[in-house]
Parts: C-alpha cells; structure tokens; sequence
C-alpha cells in the first residue's frame, strides 16, 4: 500500500498499489492525523508486521497496517516526544525520533522507556544542548554505534549515547536533507551534495547540482528543481544491480518531466517525438 499526506488538513490517507495504475480504489484516511508533517513505516517482530510513525508536531501515532481485499489499520501506541518532531525512522524494532538537539529511540513491540542517544552526562557533547541545533537523521552503523546528524555537525555516539569518536564530521555547506545507502551519507545543500563514507569518515565526492531534493529514504532517487523538473539517479558502486528499474519499452534517456497546465502539482514524463530508442537507463 502507498500512504500519502494530502489535502489543507495534511491527513494522512492509504492507498492500494492499484492506484498506482490510475485504478479507482478505496481511500483508507487516518482521522485522528490532522495537521501531520512527518511519517516513517518499516517492519517489526522480524517482518511479520507493518507499521506506521505519524508525527503532528510534538505527538507521535503508531499504528499496525492491514491489508486484505480492504485496508485496515490499528493504533497500537502514542507517543510524546520532548519536542517537536523533525525526523523519524524505524529500525532494530524501535522508533529512532529527532528533534531540536537531541535523537531517542522508543521500544515498538512493547512498554519501556526511551533510550537517549545523545547523553547530557558526556562534557564533551553538551555544546549540543548549549546551542540549540535542528536534528536532521541518525543512522544504526553497527549494533553498538550510531552517527548523529544534526544541522551544524555529525557526532558517532555509542548504545549509551556517550561520544565513540573523538572527532566529528563538518559539512562544507549548510545542510537541508541527510540520505544514507551504506556506506555513504549524502548530504545535500543550496548549491550540491556531498558524499561522506561513514566509515572512514572520508568527504570523497562532490556532486554539483543545484536545488536537488531526495525522493527516497537512501538518497538514489531525486528530483532537481530547475526550469525543467528533472529525476537524478545515484547509483552505488558497492552494491550489484539498480535499485531503480525502467521497462524495456522506455526511452529514459529522452524523458522529460513536466508540469500539467491545469495542476502544479502534477508531473508527467514526455519523450520528445522522432528521438529512436536508447539503451535502458537515466
């Protein structure tokens, strides 16, 4: 199923993946996520079960997802984070939250306290809470280690939340949006995206592309906003295969997004007339 945040109340709404293909189908609306501004889904109990993150400011909804011949939902737990929401995801069985100057992670499956990924009691890490900074992602690079990304700075921390690293990473510019595919971080900004091995902590690649947004959780999928609305693909050089797959019968290299006149915010793919078929890519 495809959950969308639509409409002037930004509800969050379900649809089949018929829908996809223009099919009419049933709307499944979550009522009470009125005024969201973030979601997250991933799988817990080993991918036996769906679940959905809806943040509204500083309030997080949990729910399961059903899907049979009709889609169905189930609150399993609400969540009240510090303060507001600014990014979410899901991973090891938990609910990883950020928010200004600080990351925690909620037990899914069952009742607990949360746990801090950022400790107030390391001298080292309280220019964090000194200097208020917004929290842009955190990511899971081991069982037992994390890289904090936060708008002014990368800081590793350990299951405890202490520093495991006695050096952080520095962003050439101001970041608007982190994407992780490991083992690379892109970073975005204005005017580029910069690639960052988390490992090594090496700055290897600068990609000069201007007012370019991420369109996925890995940062392989894009979309530059220029005069004419383009899709920018990433390719990982250490995985096999793309993760991105056109048909056979598609002339990527020749399309074009563009605007619908009667609606801003829909988009179409154009290939101009008279271009002769070219091998399968973007």
């Amino acid at each position: 199923m495809v959950a969308v945040i639509s409409g002037r109340s930004h509800h969050v709404q379900l649809f089949p993946m018929l829908a996809l293909d223009g099919r009419k189908t049933d709307i499944h609306k979550l009522a009470e996520t009125k005024g969201c501004h973030t979601m997250t889904s991933g799988t817990v109990c080993q991918g036996a079960h769906t679940c959905l993150c809806v943040a509204r400011k500083s309030q997080v909804f949990c729910y399961e997802l059903f899907q049979s011949k009709k889609i169905s939902h189930r609150k399993f737990k609400e969540l009240q984070i510090p303060a507001n929401v600014q990014w979410m995801a899901i991973f090891s069985e938990q609910l990883c939250v950020g928010f200004q100057s600080g990351f925690l992670r909620y037990p899914l499956r069952r009742e607990g306290s949360p746990y801090r990924m950022l400790h107030s009691h390391d001298p080292t890490l309280s220019f964090i809470v000194h200097q208020p900074v917004d929290a842009l992602c955190a990511i899971e690079i081991s069982s037992i280690e994390y890289l904090l990304c936060f708008k002014s700075i990368g800081i590793y921390t350990d299951s405890r939340g202490l520093r495991s690293r006695p050096t952080e990473l520095m962003w050439p510019a101001t970041p608007t949006y982190c994407r992780y595919n490991a083992p690379y971080l892109s970073v975005y900004s204005e005017n580029a995206v910069d690639i960052f091995d988390v490992n090594s902590m090496e700055w290897i690649q600068t990609v000069p592309l201007k007012k370019v947004r991420p369109l996925n959780s890995e940062g392989s999928l894009n979309i530059l906003l220029s005069e004419t609305i383009r899709l920018i693909y990433f390719t990982n050089k250490m995985t096999y295969g793309d993760e991105l797959v056109f048909p056979e019968t598609s002339d990527s290299h020749q399309k074009q997004m563009v605007r619908h006149l009667h609606s801003k915010r829909r988009y179409s793919f154009r290939v101009p007339r008279g271009k002769e078929r070219l091998p399968i890519g973007l």
